[in-house]
C-alpha cells in the first residue's frame, strides 16, 4: 500500500499536464484554422476581383437573362414580404448591385463563401467529423467554378447560406439541453423562420436537423 500512493500520485499530476496541453492546442488550432483562410480566400477575392470581374455579370452582356433591379422604394420592396423566400430574394437583389464594382462584387462573394465554409466547419466540428473539415472548402470552390463560367445564382446560394446559418444556431441552441421539448419548438421555431426566409432552402436545414 506504501508503494501504491506514489503511482496514485504521479497519475494525479500528470492528468492536469495533460489537460493543460489540450488546452493550449485550442489557440494553435484556431490559429491554424484562420491561416487557412487567409491562404485560401485572400487569392479567392483577388480571383475575382482582377480576372472574373463581376462588372461583366452585372451586364450580363445579353447572356446572363436573370440578373436583377432593383429599387429604392416601398412599391418595390413589400411584395418580397409576400411570399417564402422573399425577404432573401431582396436582399440578394440589392447585395448584386455591388457587382457593378469590380471590387466590391468579389468583396461580397468571397464573405458569402467565407461564411458557408465556417458554417459547414462548425457542423462538421459538432459531428466530430475533424479529419474531413477540409471539405469545408469545396462549397467555396463550387462558387469559384460557376462564376468563373459568368452565371448567376446568387440567390440560390444565399438562401443556402441562410440554411446552414440557422442550421448552427439550431445545434448552437439545442447541443448544450437534453430536453426533448426544446429539440422540437427550436426546431419549429426555426423551420418557420428560415422557410420565410429562404423558401426552399428549409429543405436543407430540415435534412441536416433530421440527421443530428
Amino acid at each position: 500500500m506504501l508503494r501504491s500512493r506514489p503511482k496514485s500520485s504521479r497519475r494525479m499530476a500528470v492528468s492536469p499536464s495533460r489537460h493543460s496541453q489540450a488546452a493550449a492546442r485550442q489557440p494553435r488550432r484556431g490559429l491554424g484554422r484562420s491561416l487557412q483562410d487567409v491562404i485560401f480566400f485572400v487569392p479567392f477575392f483577388l480571383y475575382f476581383w482582377l480576372y472574373v470581374n463581376p462588372r461583366l455579370i452585372y451586364h450580363g452582356a445579353g447572356i446572363i437573362a436573370n440578373f436583377p433591379v432593383f429599387y429604392k422604394d416601398w412599391s418595390f420592396f413589400l411584395p418580397f414580404l409576400s411570399y417564402p423566400g422573399g425577404p432573401v430574394e431582396y436582399l440578394s437583389a440589392f447585395l448584386s448591385q455591388l457587382f457593378y464594382y469590380p471590387w466590391a462584387g468579389a468583396l461580397v462573394i468571397t464573405v458569402q463563401a467565407w461564411l458557408i465554409s465556417l458554417c459547414i466547419d462548425f457542423v462538421l466540428r459538432t459531428a466530430n467529423l475533424l479529419r474531413i473539415r477540409v471539405i469545408r472548402f469545396l462549397a467555396p470552390i463550387l462558387l469559384l467554378i460557376l462564376y468563373t463560367r459568368y452565371t448567376y445564382h446568387f440567390p440560390t446560394t444565399l438562401a443556402f447560406l441562410a440554411a446552414v446559418l440557422t442550421t448552427c444556431l439550431y445545434l448552437k441552441v439545442t447541443l448544450s439541453h437534453a430536453e426533448v421539448f426544446r429539440y422540437v419548438s427550436v426546431f419549429w421555431v426555426l423551420s418557420i423562420a428560415v422557410y420565410y426566409l429562404a423558401g426552399g432552402a428549409f429543405l436543407l436545414f430540415a435534412l441536416v436537423c433530421a440527421i443530428y
